[in-house]
């Protein structure tokens, strides 16, 4: 049915409507609106405006010919309220893609992580040397992890390594002996199970990695993946593991 015979149809059905009617629907509709909490007033049957803000931007959501009868906006303000709809409706969906968007590439970021073998993924764990969080790097809070305070440590590029050494910012044993053989990194004495792990293809700069994770440069080379929002403490640690596919090594890599 196309939009003015749905306009014809509900026109008529509020032109027929009782007063009788309308005070029916008026209580079906604040039907539960008691001042449950301090949020809601004092009168009976009065919507707290906040609930009928949500109430409506429902409507707008899923139909916006029920939010004109419910106002009677027929005519040139009943379709300019569609429009409007419309628009915010495809505003909210660019606005959920906007973190992914065409141009967007995950951040290039280097961490060194035990290998997993025979496959060159790195290993999951809660420790320093693989691919999750201590908490002592981003401590919980109410079971929760939030932004802004911590998370898993990372560095820009295989020169950030060399400038955070000299700097003693980072200690040779977290870094393969191999590489101060190759002369990528001089002085590294770690252990020859651990491997120089890259991920993305971005600048190194404050940016999305998932949906869930945020990269947060510190100076120095440094950054720490953290969440995006406050989330469950293990739905944190889950979206750190769910990168894993996305690490490879890093260590013919250039300098920078």
């Amino acid at each position: 049915m196309g939009f003015e015979h749905a306009a014809a149809a509900l026109s008529d059905g509020q032109a027929t409507r009782t007063e009788k009617g309308t005070k029916v629907a008026f209580a079906r509709e604040n039907q539960g609106d008691r001042p449950s909490d301090s949020f809601q007033g004092l009168g009976a049957g009065v919507r707290d405006p906040w609930r009928k803000a949500q109430s409506e931007m429902h409507l707008f959501a899923v139909g916006p010919l029920a939010l004109i009868q419910r106002r009677g906006l027929w005519g040139p303000r009943g379709w300019c309220t569609i429009a409007l709809a419309v628009r915010d409706t495809r505003s909210k969906r660019k606005s959920s893609e906007g973190w992914m968007g065409s141009d967007w590439k995950m951040p290039r970021m280097y961490r060194v992580m035990k290998r997993a073998e025979p496959e060159v993924k790195p290993e999951v764990g809660d420790t320093a040397t693989k691919l999750g969080v201590r908490e002592r790097d981003l401590p919980p809070r109410d079971g929760n992890a939030h932004p802004g305070e911590g998370g898993m440590s990372v560095v820009s590029c295989i020169a950030g390594f060399r400038r955070r050494m000299m700097r003693k910012l980072c200690s040779p044993k977290m870094v393969p002996k191999r590489l101060h053989d190759t002369g990528k990194i001089p002085g590294a004495i770690g252990s020859q199970s651990l491997h120089l792990f890259r991920h993305g293809e971005g600048s190194f700069e404050h940016s999305s990695v998932t949906e869930q994770l945020t990269l947060v440069p510190d100076g120095d080379d440094h950054a720490t993946v953290q969440p995006s929002a406050v989330m469950v403490y293990a739905d944190y640690r889950q979206a750190l593991v769910n990168t894993r596919n996305d690490w490879v090594s890093g260590e013919d890599d250039p300098d920078e």
